[in-house]
């Protein structure tokens, strides 16, 4: 598979290097996006009252919506295809200044080669970033939709899917 990969990326580029700094920041975003559970528990929390070592549910007591507990718990994600947009620069100066093979790459019968061996790979990433962090977002969504008491979800549900990765 890396074989493959390499096809795709900038003559002597690291390859390694790059797969450990997309997990690494993959692994953080996802780190991040336990931010949602801190505030679901926090909100969830509010909607009982305890006394005398007997939890009761609050009467009238409504959830936070859900796009408001999701608030900002992706941002490690749209962070993440930010980096891989800084790889596409990278991969262009690689090309100009460092290897200095941009002249090669420019009169190869393939034109687009150079612009595949910039783009693909972060594109690659992106995508798998975007699928991973819809991913969660589907889990986020089906804990507080099965855990939150059907009499506490909010009247209007708007999930406001911008908060999230904002």
């Amino acid at each position: 598979m890396t074989e493959k990969l390499k096809k795709l990326a900038p003559p002597g580029a690291d390859l390694g290097a790059d797969l450990r700094s997309f997990g690494l920041l993959v692994f953080l975003a996802w780190f991040l996006s336990g931010l949602f559970l801190i505030r679901y528990e926090t909100a969830f929390g509010r909607l009982f009252e305890t006394a005398y070592d007997h939890t009761t549910l609050r009467s009238g007591a409504v959830m936070l919506p859900a796009g408001e507990v999701l608030h900002h718990s992706m941002a490690g994600f749209t962070v993440t295809v930010i980096a891989q947009a800084a790889n596409v620069v990278r991969n262009y100066r690689m090309f100009t200044e460092e290897t200095k093979s941009i002249y090669l790459m420019k009169r190869l019968s393939a034109s687009k080669e150079l612009h595949i061996r910039c783009w693909a790979l972060p594109l690659l990433f992106s995508a798998a970033a975007v699928l991973i962090a819809f991913l969660l977002i589907g889990i986020d969504l089906a804990y507080y939709y099965l855990r939150t008491p059907a009499e506490c979800l909010p009247p209007s549900m708007q999930l406001q899917l911008w908060r999230i990765f904002l």
